[in-house]
């Protein structure tokens, strides 16, 4: 009994890894715009989308609600928090803007809710979420 639903478990998990693997999708990117540290614009197969970077948070870059919930919780000055945010967007611009990228997105049916597509962005295999947040922890935050 117990080896049966030790079995129909592993068969279940399985199956669902398989899913999740497969609902990734890649996708060949032209960055056309860098909207801030963690928001970008691009064409994507003759597709215009908006796509949130996934696995980072970038500091506000205008006076706005979050960035007082940001400068509370990180115990920096707002202004301080507005700079960091300004810097990440200057960061993700020379990173993005204008080059060919690809996305790839967890799953590309999910959006958040400013309707914008979820993704990791690599160049030459690069995850440069990634390498944002490692080389820019001052400025990006892990989300």
């Amino acid at each position: 009994m117990k080896k049966a639903l030790v079995v129909t478990l592993l068969t279940i998990a399985a199956a669902t890894s398989t899913v999740a693997v497969m609902s990734q999708t890649k996708d060949t990117c032209t960055i056309n715009k860098v909207v801030d540290g963690d928001t970008v614009h691009a064409t994507c197969s003759n597709e215009k989308k908006k796509i949130r970077l996934t696995t980072i948070d970038a500091f506000e870059s205008k006076r706005n609600q979050r960035a007082y919930r940001q400068a509370y919780e990180q115990r920096l000055d707002l202004d301080e928090v507005i700079r960091r945010g300004k810097k990440a967007t200057e960061i993700a611009k020379s990173e993005l803007e204008g080059k060919e990228v690809t996305v790839k997105y967890q799953d590309d049916t999910i959006k958040d809710r400013y309707n914008r597509d979820l993704g990791e962005i690599y160049i030459d295999g690069v995850d440069i979420n990634n390498k944002m947040l490692k080389e820019h922890p001052d400025v990006f935050l892990k989300y």
